[in-house]
């Protein structure tokens, strides 16, 4: 069905943007389609900081401008846990957790 969809605005796109040049190659357009439509889910899930790494990696290779870092602050106010990290090394901190950068 999505297919189908893609396909349809394909069709459109192509009559609307008539011109004398070549029409846009059916496969870049879909590519395109899909990159626009997953890239506001992907900012998301790249800059949750539970997110698998190997999902990141994955996202990073199709989106490489999300390659920046978040910027994480170097001092916090009050002193708060790490959520990610094991109980067992559960230690309040003012800075950052460099294990899986949260704050």
């Amino acid at each position: 069905m999505v297919n189908t969809t893609g396909i349809n605005a394909y069709i459109i796109y192509n009559c609307i943007k008539r011109t004398n040049k070549r029409p846009v190659d059916c496969h870049k357009f879909l590519v395109h389609l899909a990159k626009s439509l997953v890239k506001s889910w992907a900012e998301e899930q790249v800059s949750f900081p539970g997110q698998h790494t190997k999902t990141q990696q994955v996202i990073k290779s199709i989106f490489p401008e999300l390659n920046s870092p978040a910027r994480i602050p170097t001092n916090l106010t009050a002193t708060k846990r790490c959520w990610l990290c094991p109980t067992k090394e559960d230690k309040k901190t003012r800075t950052p957790c460099i294990n899986c950068k949260t704050v």
